[in-house]
């Protein structure tokens, strides 16, 4: 859950943190509040915070040649802030 008094920073941070634990170093990350880009401090009770991760496919491929792949990955998360 998002918690009051939170920052983008923080949220960013711990997605980092936990990406890095599974072993992805490059990935981009994007917060939007009620679907626009927002800070998540300034969000209101019953806000809804996005967090969006994008990955380049080749940066998380199994496949032992990158050249086949191309694009990028990308996840979306939701929840309203208590």
């Amino acid at each position: 859950a998002i918690c009051p008094h939170s920052t983008n920073s923080a949220v960013t941070s711990t997605v980092d943190s936990l990406l890095r634990g599974e072993g992805i170093k490059k990935a981009n990350t994007t917060i939007l509040v009620n679907g626009s880009p927002g800070e998540v401090a300034a969000a209101r009770t019953s806000d809804e915070i996005s967090v969006q991760v994008t990955i380049a496919a080749s940066d998380v491929s199994i496949v032992p040649s990158y050249c086949y792949l191309t694009g990028k990955l990308q996840g979306s998360f939701s929840l309203r802030l208590q």
